[in-house]
């Protein structure tokens, strides 16, 4: 059985779901169904059972893995079933046979889709498929990320240039906006949709806006519009108008966790335009709504520290170290411009950053 012991390593660059899809969705189901064999050369009984399928869903890497789904091959090598799971996204699926991990990789589930999985061993790196519309999708939205990244290889190496350089990158933004529109809501569209608009907000700001107001009433993608929209509207119209499109959001969108990150968003654009006491406001208002979900009692306590400590206008906390045999503290620096960073040394971005850290202190 050594032969059969591959990590399946599929590409799906899916990093970003946790913000495009609602966590607050109710009990889905979708039918799986497939056949795992082996070849002949390996097994010449003609009986296939035995190959054991799991998909796993972990909220946090620490957290103990739930199963959603466990069956395994009959004689033919088929297997079926219904799989439970609480929102559409990626989960972790395993492919063992009496007792040894054959493969792991990830598996898309979502309603109203259906999921066909084929694979044979040996091999089952190279045999394994999976079909469904979801991921049908995803090898359409991966092509085309594929051949973005080769087009901006050729603009590294200096094979475009000039206005055909802008003439080919301006295709882009659309290409991946129309894996969006013939896959609305789902994983490979959301992705698209990202793509399409974080694209667009280095290029065309009003372009970017434009395909913000199409996505903004789609749950899965509000929070999309309510970064990319608040920071472009805040430049170009002010701060209030900003507060009140995300407000509008509010107002369109039933998903709790969408409610609560706007919610987020609005007291992190306050914070940062310097309407304290609003944000102060604002935030124990947050606390008394959303005060038994763990991830944002967590947000909450780092925003009030940064509130009570690290507001314009606010003294630096107290903080003292040596350097150099000399004791280095914020009463002896009063009166002096200074910048203070902490960051591990081996921090590559700090160091390749060092000499602009220079340049804003000067």
């Amino acid at each position: 059985m050594r032969c059969y012991l591959h990590i399946l390593l599929v590409g799906f660059s899916i990093l970003l779901l946790s913000t495009g899809c609602s966590s607050d969705d109710g009990e889905m189901e979708t039918p799986i169904r497939g056949s795992i064999t082996i070849a002949d050369s390996v097994n010449s009984s003609g009986d296939f059972s035995g190959t054991n399928l799991v998909i796993v869903k972990k909220d946090s890497a620490a957290a103990a893995a739930d199963t959603l789904f466990d069956a395994s091959t009959n004689k033919e090598g088929a297997f079926s079933g219904m799989v439970g799971f609480p929102r559409r996204g990626q989960y972790s699926m395993r492919i063992s046979r009496k007792g040894q991990l054959l493969g792991q990789t990830g598996i898309i589930l979502a309603e109203n889709d259906s999921i066909n999985i084929t694979g044979e061993l040996p091999g089952l790196r190279q045999t394994l498929k999976i079909h469904s519309k979801e991921h049908n999708a995803l090898s359409t939205y991966n092509r085309v990320e594929q051949n973005f990244q080769r087009v901006t290889a050729f603009a590294r190496a200096g094979k475009l240039k000039g206005d055909s350089l802008a003439t080919e990158l301006k295709k882009w933004p659309d290409l991946f906006w129309q894996v969006y529109e013939e896959n609305p809501r789902s994983v490979a569209g959301g992705l698209a949709a990202r793509r399409s608009i974080d694209l667009l907000s280095q290029w065309d700001p009003e372009a970017m806006m434009q395909k913000v107001r199409q996505i903004q009433q789609d749950d899965d993608l509000v929070m999309l519009a309510a970064v990319h929209g608040k920071n472009y509207l805040a430049q170009s119209q002010g701060l209030d108008y900003s507060l009140a499109y995300l407000d509008t959001l509010k107002n369109q969108t039933q998903s709790q966790q969408s409610l609560m990150r706007i919610d987020m968003e609005r007291i992190n654009l306050m914070y940062d335009s310097a309407r304290i006491e609003q944000a102060r406001e604002a935030l124990e208002s947050f606390k008394n709504t959303y005060g038994e979900d763990q991830f944002a009692g967590e947000w909450a306590v780092s925003m009030t520290y940064d509130l009570e400590y690290l507001s314009p206008g606010d003294a630096i906390p107290e903080f003292s170290f040596m350097y150099n045999g000399n004791e280095v503290s914020r009463e002896k620096l009063k009166g002096t411009p200074y910048l203070l960073e902490v960051t591990p040394l081996a921090n590559q971005l700090y160091m390749q950053q060092y000499d602009r850290t220079v340049v804003i202190y000067n």
